[in-house]
């Protein structure tokens, strides 16, 4: 089992093209091998972001909701970090790293130039394809 903190960008892209490249992250995380380390917070960005009219072709009626009851039942919750400290580029990416710290999740997997650009975060970031690969897929 390996606990990671998944950029809610990974999960929207995983959740419109479920077979393409990112789509193995979900399965995983349903097959119990990758848990994903969420807050309110993520879980609501993801949601708001599938149910905006512009994804409606690619993401089916109720999406939302089911990716939020899909972390309810397979997330490991924490709350959410009201301030946490400044540390990248781009200050609404700066709860992540606070969750992946105090979570001691191993990772945090990103496709977010900010994040692949920060140095000693005190957790490793990696591109989706780093986190498949080091998960043997």
């Amino acid at each position: 089992m390996h606990r990671v903190v998944i950029d809610p960008n990974v999960f929207i892209s995983a959740t419109i093209t479920p077979n393409g490249a990112l789509g193995p992250i979900l399965g995983l995380i349903d097959k119990g091998t990758l848990v994903p380390v969420v807050t309110q917070h993520l879980v609501d960005e993801v949601v708001d972001v599938l149910s905006r009219p512009k994804l409606a072709r690619y993401v089916k009626p109720g999406g939302g909701a089911a990716f939020e009851e899909q972390m309810r039942r397979l997330g490991e919750w924490h709350a959410d970090i009201a301030e946490p400290p400044a540390v990248t580029r781009d200050p609404k990416d700066d709860y992540l790293v606070a969750l992946a710290l105090t979570a001691r999740a191993e990772a945090i997997t990103t496709g977010d130039d900010d994040l692949h650009a920060a140095h000693d975060l005190g957790v490793t970031i990696l591109t989706p394809r780093e986190l498949l690969t080091r998960l043997g897929f």
